[in-house]
C-alpha cells in the first residue's frame, strides 16, 4: 500500500502536465476600445476604454467606439454598461489611434479633415504636396475642393518620368496616372495649371499586411499621415 500511495505522488505531477497540455487554461485576453466619436456629456475623443470597464451616458449623448481589431461599437444615451470588448487584433492600434484623437485636433467638429484643407477622402491627394500614405486596398485620386480648380497637372518623377493629368472642371475627382507607380519613400513634384512653382509630394507606401481600417488608420498615424487617418476614422459608423 505504501508503494502504491509513492508511486502515486511521483505520477501525479505528470498526469496534470499532460492534462493541461490538452486542456488548457483559456484566459480571456484583454482588449481596450478607443473612443472615436462623442457627442455630449459622458466620453470625449480619443479617451481609452479599458476592457471590461463600465461606459455612463447621459440621454442626448452619443459615442462610437473602436476595437482593436477594427470592430466599432455604437452608443446612445441614456447608457450604463459595459461594452463588449472581447476581441484579437493589436493592442497597439488603439494606443496609436489615442494618440492621433488626442493630439491630432480630433474633435468631432474637426474629424476627418486637417485644418486649412477642405478634402476629406483618405485616399485624395492634395495638390498642395506634403506626405501621403498610398495603399493597394483603393487607387490614389486627385479631388476638387472649394480651393482646387485647376484642370491639369504634371506629375514629375525622382528619375525625371513626366506624366501629365488632364481634369475637367466638372469631374469632381480624377484618378493618379497609372504609368506613374507610387513608389514608397520617392518624392515627386506636382505642378498645377496657372501656378508658378511646383509642389513636393513624398509617398510612403502602407505595407500589405496591414489590415482593415482600424489597422491603416492607426499605421498612418503613426508615420505622419494624420489627415488620412483622420478621414479614415471619420467614415466609420
Amino acid at each position: 500500500m505504501r508503494f502504491m500511495t509513492t508511486r502515486l505522488f511521483k505520477t501525479l505531477p505528470i498526469a496534470i502536465a499532460v492534462v493541461a497540455a490538452v486542456f488548457p487554461v483559456v484566459h480571456s485576453a484583454r482588449a481596450d476600445m478607443v473612443v472615436i466619436r462623442a457627442s455630449g456629456p459622458g466620453l470625449k475623443s480619443g479617451q481609452v476604454i479599458p476592457s471590461g470597464s463600465p461606459v455612463s451616458l447621459p440621454g442626448g449623448s452619443s459615442a462610437v467606439l473602436l476595437a482593436q481589431d477594427g470592430r466599432n461599437v455604437s452608443l446612445k444615451g441614456p447608457y450604463q454598461g459595459v461594452p463588449d470588448t472581447s476581441s484579437g487584433g493589436d493592442g497597439k492600434v488603439v494606443t496609436a489611434l489615442s494618440r492621433l484623437l488626442t493630439t491630432g485636433g480630433g474633435d468631432t467638429a474637426s474629424l476627418g479633415v486637417t485644418r486649412g484643407t477642405d478634402i476629406f477622402d483618405p485616399h485624395a491627394v492634395n495638390p498642395a504636396g506634403g506626405l501621403y500614405c498610398a495603399t493597394s486596398r483603393r487607387p490614389a485620386v486627385f479631388q476638387r475642393g472649394m480651393s482646387i480648380t485647376t484642370t491639369k497637372i504634371t506629375i514629375t518623377s525622382a528619375a525625371g518620368s513626366v506624366a501629365v493629368v488632364k481634369w475637367p472642371e466638372s469631374q469632381p475627382e480624377i484618378a493618379w496616372p497609372q504609368d506613374m507607380p507610387m513608389r514608397d519613400g520617392v518624392t515627386y513634384q506636382l505642378l498645377q495649371d496657372g501656378k508658378p512653382n511646383p509642389t513636393k509630394l513624398l509617398i510612403r507606401r502602407v505595407p500589405g499586411d496591414v489590415e482593415g481600417d482600424a489597422e491603416t488608420a492607426a499605421w498612418m498615424a503613426e508615420n505622419g499621415c494624420s489627415r488620412q487617418a483622420l478621414a479614415i476614422l471619420h467614415s466609420i459608423h
